[in-house]
């Protein structure tokens, strides 16, 4: 609940900068609360990055504005474009460009 609701406050364009530091807090215990909750094997260097998000949301804006969330719905466009894995990268520019005249 801690990253979610970390997350969350720094998604939004109304909570991003005035609740930056409440956002930071949080991030600092989940990761604090992670070895106990998940085990020291799977500390990381993606747990550690979260100490710096504030940080970069101060800079860049709100996270939706500098992520790759917005992305991953496109990724996931791409692969179910792929009919044959043998010609994946002449069919997903063919997929893009039908799309593109359809617009």
């Amino acid at each position: 609940m801690l990253l979610v609701s970390g997350v969350k406050l720094l998604i939004n364009n109304i909570t991003y900068l005035s609740k930056n530091e409440f956002a930071e807090t949080l991030f600092k215990k989940f990761i604090s609360q992670y070895p106990y909750l998940y085990g020291d094997h799977l500390i990381s260097y993606n747990i550690h990055s979260l100490l710096h998000l504030p940080m970069f949301v101060k800079m860049h804006g709100p996270l939706d504005s500098f992520s790759c969330f917005k992305y991953e719905n496109y990724l996931q466009e791409i692969k179910f474009s792929i009919k044959c894995s043998r010609y994946a990268l002449p069919e997903i520019f063919n997929r893009i460009i039908e799309k593109e005249k359809c617009l």
